[in-house]
């Protein structure tokens, strides 16, 4: 027992849309190859060595540059509570 299906016939033309003027075409194409602008700058801080070392094993742990470690921290640090954050304040100045 086989089945045959029927083949359907669509006009391909009615589909695709119309051609863009080259010059369009050329924009739309330089703007896809653009890197997305992030709204980052430069910042230098001075760390000691406990936190230093920190950043580098969880670098080399994981795989990520120690920027990334250092965000992420910072995106932890962000999420934690108004008293949490005043306890490692303290804590940090311990270390």
């Amino acid at each position: 027992m086989s089945t045959t299906l029927k083949k359907p016939n669509i006009n391909i033309a009615d589909k695709v849309p119309a051609t863009r003027p080259a010059l369009e075409q050329a924009r739309f194409i330089a703007e896809g190859g653009r890197k997305a602008k992030t709204e980052s700058k430069p910042s230098t801080y001075r760390l000691g060595s406990a936190f230093t070392d920190i950043l580098e094993n969880d670098s080399i742990r994981s795989g990520q540059n120690k920027t990334d470690v250092l965000k992420a921290c910072i995106a932890v640090y962000e999420s934690l509570e108004p008293h949490e954050r005043d306890m490692w304040l303290l804590q940090a100045a311990k270390m």
